[in-house]
């Protein structure tokens, strides 16, 4: 089932046979430095009580003995694991410690990304890489996302090194990837079998496959294999596959992988009153994935199986495809950034093929970096302190000292505020969107969902009032906020049943002046 590279892909340097030269390790570790520097700069910039809190808050109750999606809402369990074993590595479980991690998954995002770019290139001079290396570290953002964009990159290089060499030992590599990848979430599972699927039907449809039920036994078995910290957590933790089960159930309930927005046509934001800068080059990049499917879906159909392609851009396609959707599924510029890295991968090594590559590759990369400064640049908080000066302010979250936005540091302020003003003792609950201020506490949530933005169905939400009855909470800390600008997502709409039980059965506090969003309800429980 073995094939002649050369017959079908032009050789890579991800066969196997073909040695790292010096210039590349430099290469590397000039990339990684780049990496290492952008997140270093913002290591201690800006705090998100809700989506950075909501892997923080599981990775910190993971160490306490409690389990994601069976105790709390969560992610996946792989994201989890890894960031509790590192925080037991650092021997603190602060964001900071969080932080370091993901500013690991960071280095190897870019650096893996860039390398595959630069062994297309072949270019002389380990420095021409530098506008690759700060292309894709602008895009590794939001930082607690940084899973998901390399899980993107990975894929790629997954899928490039199977298809230089696509044999059996390969699909079976290949297959083990795409295990662990489901492990840390399982839209990458999915994702990332759409695209083994394109890429497995571009071997047979070349003729590269003749032994096609052999590679996909053992594309099977390495899946199998590499999903088994799911099984064996299914097996021997009391509750967990019934929590996985629930929780495809409620996705199904939702009818939709996430939250939707309208999608940012480039040509809605150029006939709007408001131009904005940063949203219309997001929608131009949201049409480059489109062009780029397409376009890579007829390269690949029509392509004649003796003409050489190199096996990365052929992946960079396949796995473009199904990550489109991710930008789909919620059109913002954070869900951009997890979608984007294969269509760039792939852009750059198509370029490294063709006449006169240095120039036309420099001129690419750096066009390229242009556009993506007004969308990405809205990803980092840094960038954010050098636009508002000296708008931001040290504020301590647990052992941490951070430089926080006004607006991050008096929602920070408030919850340490509301801490002391509770006339009654027990734990206290927060919705919807400060799942943070849960680890600043240092206590668990009282009920499952900790970031409750979706509408639930009364079911759901009855379940939820018997945890809060059973925590015996103190106070309730409600925002009394619409989430993307629509009513039905407000608290009280979303969660009417929790939000009368609340009415009926705390005291409800006069609003403050101070913070006119948050309704604060003082317990305890009068209703028995």
């Amino acid at each position: 089932m073995t094939m002649t590279t050369s017959s079908h892909c032009m050789k890579s340097g991800l066969d196997g046979h073909e040695a790292w030269p010096s210039q590349s390790w430099a290469t590397a570790l000039i990339v990684a430095v780049i990496a290492f520097a952008t997140f270093l700069a913002e290591r201690h910039w800006g705090f998100s009580l809700a989506d950075e809190s909501y892997l923080w808050y599981g990775a910190q109750h993971l160490l306490r003995g409690e389990v994601p999606l069976r105790d709390f809402m969560s992610y996946d369990i792989g994201r989890y694991a890894l960031a509790a074993a590192w925080m037991r590595l650092e021997g603190d479980n602060g964001i900071l410690a969080l932080r370091d991690l993901l500013g690991f998954v960071t280095i190897l995002g870019v650096t893996l990304a860039s390398m595959l770019v630069a062994r297309a290139w072949r270019h002389d001079g380990a420095w021409r890489i530098v506008p690759v290396a700060l292309l894709f570290a602008l895009w590794m953002a939001p930082r607690y996302k940084v899973f998901d964009a390399t899980a993107s990159i990975v894929l790629v290089a997954g899928l490039g090194w199977m298809l230089a060499r696509p044999n059996a030992g390969r699909f079976f590599g290949l297959g083990l990837l795409i295990g662990l990848l489901a492990v840390l979430g399982r839209n990458h599972g999915v994702y990332a079998v759409i695209a083994c699927a394109l890429a497995y039907a571009w071997l047979i449809r070349r003729g590269a496959l003749s032994r096609w039920g052999s590679a996909l036994a053992a594309l099977l078995a390495g899946l199998a294999l590499g999903y088994a910290p799911v099984w064996i957590c299914m097996l021997i933790i009391h509750g967990f596959a019934t929590a996985m089960w629930q929780s495809v159930m409620l996705m199904f309930c939702q009818g939709a992988t996430n939250l939707p927005l309208p999608i940012p046509w480039p040509w809605k934001i150029l006939i709007a009153g408001h131009f904005d800068g940063g949203t219309f080059f997001a929608g131009f990049f949201i049409v480059a994935l489109l062009v780029f499917d397409v376009a890579g879906i007829i390269l690949l159909w029509r392509r004649k199986s003796s003409a050489a392609m190199s096996p990365i851009l052929i992946a960079a396609i396949c796995a473009s495809i199904p990550y489109t959707h991710y930008v789909f599924s919620r059109a913002n510029i954070s869900h951009l950034s997890l979608s984007v890295a294969p269509m760039l991968i792939g852009l750059l090594v198509a370029c490294g093929s063709t006449q006169q590559q240095t120039f036309r590759c420099a001129s690419l990369c750096t066009l390229l970096l242009v556009f993506s400064m007004p969308p990405a640049l809205r990803l980092h908080p840094r960038y954010d302190a050098l636009r508002y000066g000296g708008r931001w302010h040290q504020v301590s979250i647990g052992s941490d000292a951070l430089m926080l936005s006004s607006q991050e540091a008096s929602s920070v302020d408030l919850i340490k505020h509301l801490r002391w003003t509770s006339p009654a003792q027990g734990p206290v609950f927060f919705a919807p969107v400060w799942p943070g201020a849960y680890s600043l506490y240092e206590q668990p949530s009282p009920v499952w969902e900790i970031l409750p933005l979706a509408v639930r169905p009364a079911a759901f939400q009855e379940a939820e009032i018997v945890r809060l009855r059973a925590a015996r909470i103190s106070m309730a800390v409600i925002l009394d906020i619409p989430t993307d600008s629509r009513e039905a997502l407000r608290y009280r709409n979303s969660h009417p049943l929790i939000y009368d039980y609340l009415n009926r059965c705390f005291t409800r506090r006069t609003t403050s002046p101070q913070a006119p969003l948050a309704l604060v309800f003082d317990g305890p429980d009068h209703c028995g």
